[in-house]
């Protein structure tokens, strides 16, 4: 049987931040989105979306580091219904990594079943790199089943400056947690 999910990664391209409601400012120059089930922390001067474009639930932007950034760094969050396809952990994981084999220059560098961490749950890790809209991209994504959903939360940055925003982007991706656990 074969079942067909969509791993969003989110592009370069332009997108108009919309604040969405329960942002609240916290210690350390970071703000916490919650909505739904969820919170999320991000750095104050990030700019938060929550308009649903390309099936998001959210995605926070970096601001632009010149004039010519064309490329703004982000954290999003898909959520997927597995209701009609009960797939666990693994087997959505493995379908995942399966896919991202089909991006341009698509390669898995990471991947990695977690315990426990800031949700409760146990969680996938992954780490590949892509090419999308002529960039080079690199994402980091986790993965969690809960219920009869599959949140997908990743962090995306031009494969030549992760490194530069992966401390931010790794700190943005720990503070996501679920309300219920």
């Amino acid at each position: 049987m074969k079942y067909s999910f969509i791993i969003l990664v989110f592009a370069a391209m332009s997108v108009n931040a919309q604040l969405g409601k329960g942002v609240a400012p916290q210690p350390g120059g970071f703000k916490s989105l919650s909505q739904g089930n969820y919170s999320i922390g991000y750095p104050s001067d990030w700019t938060v979306n929550t308009s649903g474009q390309m099936g998001t639930k959210f995605v926070i932007l970096s601001p632009l580091a010149s004039d010519s950034d064309s490329f703004q760094e982000n954290v999003n969050l898909v959520i997927q219904d597995l209701s009609g396809h009960p797939l666990n952990l693994n087997d959505f994981t493995n379908l995942s990594v399966d896919q991202i084999g089909t991006f341009p220059n698509g390669r898995v560098i990471d991947k990695q079943l977690q315990k426990g961490g800031g949700t409760g749950h146990e969680y996938a890790k992954i780490i590949f790199t892509g090419d999308q809209n002529g960039n080079h991209l690199k994402f980091e994504q986790y993965y969690w089943i809960v219920g009869k959903e599959a949140y997908v939360l990743t962090f995306t940055a031009l494969s030549s400056t992760f490194d530069n925003y992966k401390p931010v982007g790794e700190k943005m991706l720990n503070t996501f947690v679920f309300k219920n656990p």
